[in-house]
């Protein structure tokens, strides 16, 4: 009797080791494997060895025009002509909403020696106002005050009766003589003072 080949079919063969496949990714996802452990790694930290500190603020002195110093609130002069602007100090809390801007109702009064002007600014829109600039224009014949104050656009409270008023010095550039002080009309609104 001759040899025969022998035929086999594929198909046991192909669906044990799919089965087999099927369950040991099944065992390697459900328990992981067991070559290589699992653990947390810890996360990257970095120190400094040197001190963190704060900017230096600046500490340099506002000034008015001839090197006085500047009233106290004010946080920057700008003399451009015959005009000096004096912008003040606003709270933070007006940096982050819309503002608006109007003249302030006030009265300005030189001094005894004629070198200043006592600028006092009463409540105008709202008890939540604050002086934002005051620009003071010389000519030969007047001087005009433009007090401006600021608030938010929105949910301020009324004036307060009988509210006293924030009262500034500001020097003249010349002693004031025989001009005339002028004041810009109160609650004419203006562009809100930069930063």
């Amino acid at each position: 009797m001759a040899d025969q080949e022998r035929t086999y079919s594929i198909w046991p063969f192909l669906i044990l080791f799919v089965v087999l496949g099927t369950v040991g990714l099944i065992g390697i996802l459900a328990f992981g494997s067991p070559s290589s452990p699992t653990g947390t790694i810890p996360s990257f930290t970095t120190t400094s060895t040197t001190p963190t500190t704060e900017p230096p603020e600046d500490t340099t002195p506002v000034t008015v025009p001839g090197g006085a110093a500047a009233p106290e609130g004010v946080r920057d002069v700008v003399a451009e002509g015959d005009a000096t602007s004096y912008a003040f100090q606003t709270p933070e809390s007006l940096a982050t909403v819309p503002l608006r801007a109007v003249v302030a109702r006030a009265q300005a009064t030189p001094d005894a020696a004629g070198t200043s002007l006592v600028l006092e600014v009463a409540c105008t829109a709202s008890a939540d106002e604050v002086l934002g600039q005051v620009s003071v224009t010389e000519t030969a014949t007047s001087v005009t005050v433009l007090p401006v104050v600021v608030l938010a656009a929105e949910g301020t409270a009324p004036c307060a009766p009988g509210a006293a008023p924030r009262e500034v010095t500001l020097p003249l550039e010349r002693p004031i003589g025989s001009r005339s002080v002028v004041l810009v009309p109160a609650g004419t609104e203006v562009p809100a003072p930069g930063p």
